[in-house]
């Protein structure tokens, strides 16, 4: 068994037990786009870390052999195997659980984003729809207003200032003009020139 490869495989080691500690402190975070990279990142890195771990336990697990290590040399080197791969493994499933948490924010972002853009486009929409019925109804308005301010030629006759006549005169003009919505002033102008 070669001293250099234990001592290095203490050192990958040491690199792999940061890198999952530095993983478990993004445990409690709010994810960000930030997060989502150094965490994906910090998974590469650990995954390259213990291949090489691998490669290095295999090496000394032959070393072994060749010096005819005890069982416990063994034991002792696969519990440093397991030991790792647990660190590891919790390190995997804090990632992915929180890039599972990235992956529903970025939808609820999308599906609220889009809800406001439906919402948007039918407020949109109705405003048109809306103005457009006020345009129309603008456009018919003043076509009625003039329909109702037409009166017939020679419908009334003057009034002349004979007492007798005054009656028929009120009667045929309050039924055409003064009862009519013709604004006040314009009636007026009417019974003024009615009147001879």
């Amino acid at each position: 068994m070669t001293p250099s490869a234990k001592a290095t495989r203490a050192a990958v080691k040491g690199h792999i037990t940061r890198i999952a500690q530095a993983i478990k402190g993004y445990e409690s975070l709010t994810m960000s786009t930030r997060i989502s990279t150094i965490l994906i990142e910090q998974e590469k890195k650990v995954e390259r870390k213990v291949q090489y771990l691998k490669s290095l336990s295999l090496k000394i697990q032959d070393d072994m052999g060749t010096l005819q290590a005890t069982q416990q040399e063994y034991d002792t080197e696969y519990d440093t195997i397991c030991q790792t791969e647990e660190k590891v493994s919790a390190a995997r499933i804090i990632v992915a659980i929180k890039q599972q948490e990235w992956i529903e924010e970025k939808e609820k972002k999308q599906k609220e984003a889009a809800r406001e853009k439906l919402f948007l486009d039918v407020l949109q929409q109705q405003q048109i729809q809306n103005t457009a019925a006020i345009q129309q109804l603008m456009a018919t308005t003043p076509a009625h207003a003039a329909q109702s301010t037409r009166l017939p030629q020679n419908q009334i006759k003057p009034f002349k200032g004979d007492f007798l006549e005054w009656t028929p005169f009120w009667v045929s003009f309050n039924g055409a003009i003064h009862s009519s919505s013709l604004p006040a002033v314009q009636k007026f102008d009417y019974l003024k020139e009615y009147l001879n």
